[in-house]
């Protein structure tokens, strides 16, 4: 990725993806699908209803991320990761196909162009999940 945030943002995916890949929501490959389907009973009155979470959360307020990131990470990267993260979120920017002699600041969401944007959302997912169930 071309940009001067790119480090930044690595940096942030750095911090964030050891903590989801002990998530117990996140599954990786389509072995451990299988696996937890096996163990899994459904009844014939079940709906199958399908999320993406990054298309879910691809929307979400900015200081939602901020506060579902920063609270993930060890106390001592908190700071760091927060301003990082609103530095980041902050200034992104798009050109749209229509209009490609404008750029529109993003104002809400984080934007699938983000290399720490799945993270991001996946950690925002968990913890709004776990707060509301």
């Amino acid at each position: 990725m071309r940009t001067p945030l790119a480090g930044g943002m690595r940096f942030i995916t750095f911090l964030l993806r050891p903590i989801l890949l002990t998530l117990p929501h996140l599954l990786l490959n389509s072995f451990q699908v299988v696996q937890r389907l096996r163990t899994r009973s459904i009844s014939s009155s079940a709906r199958f209803i399908k999320i993406d979470i990054r298309d879910f959360f691809m929307e979400g307020e900015h200081a939602q991320f901020l506060e579902a990131c920063s609270s993930a990470v060890p106390i001592e990267w908190k700071r760091c990761l927060r301003t990082l993260l609103a530095f980041i979120l902050r200034t992104q920017y798009v050109r749209s196909p229509c209009f490609r002699d404008k750029l529109f600041q993003v104002k809400r969401g984080a934007g699938m162009g983000l290399l720490c944007s799945g993270d991001i959302c996946d950690i925002t997912f968990y913890k709004t999940v776990e707060e509301t169930i």
